[in-house]
């Protein structure tokens, strides 16, 4: 179980980092909307490539949490 808090712990620092970049992005793909179609795109692409493997694999663990607290029970 303590195993499993720290996984998710890890994950949500890992999340924070990942959601800082991907708001830098984000506010790039903004910037250059006007300016230029195909690079925004691309940033778009490239933010949602880096926090999806993340959250997936951060939703694993807490539904890992939620099935074995239930069970404990």
């Amino acid at each position: 179980m303590e195993i499993i808090i720290d996984a998710v712990f890890f994950m949500g620092k890992m999340i924070d980092w990942r959601v800082s970049v991907i708001l830098c992005l984000f506010l790039l793909w903004c910037s250059q909307k006007t300016i230029n179609k195909f690079p925004s795109v691309l940033f778009f692409i490239l933010s949602m490539v880096f926090i999806l493997p993340y959250f997936i694999v951060g939703m694993n663990i807490l539904f890992i949490m939620i099935v074995d607290t239930t069970l404990s029970l």
